[in-house]
């Protein structure tokens, strides 16, 4: 509990600033790993590594291919363990990058995933 406690108040400001979609074009997201949490704490389901610019790995390091398209700002995992799930990103092109989830519908879930720099989406476990 100590743990979730301390991730919550870093990843506060983080949170606040991409609550919402970018209006504005959003260029290609970085690599890395985007850590996803909900309102219950971390769900290491959803989260995802981008190796390079079609491929990510997921949370138990499998591999797929995906598309990102900078004028939505939508992510969509097209192969691989993840297939079909699509993120959007948000907040600004400067602000540290992040994705929420998109339901079926392509609405906003509660899922918010930041880009956690301390992590290396090549090196397991995260």
């Amino acid at each position: 509990m100590k743990k979730f406690l301390v991730i919550a108040v870093l990843m506060a400001p983080v949170l606040a600033q991409a609550q919402q979609p970018s209006t504005q074009p959003m260029p290609p997201p970085p690599v890395g790993v985007y850590s996803c949490f909900g309102q219950y704490g971390i769900a290491p389901p959803m989260t995802f590594g981008l190796l390079d610019a079609g491929t990510y790995a997921d949370f138990d390091g499998k591999t797929g291919r995906y598309i990102y398209d900078s004028a939505s700002g939508v992510l969509t995992l097209t192969t691989g363990g993840l297939a079909g799930t699509k993120y959007r990103r948000t907040g600004k092109p400067t602000d540290r990058p992040a994705f929420r989830m998109l339901d079926a519908k392509g609405q906003l879930t509660a899922y918010m995933c930041p880009r956690d720099d301390k992590k290396d989406p090549r090196k397991h476990p995260w």
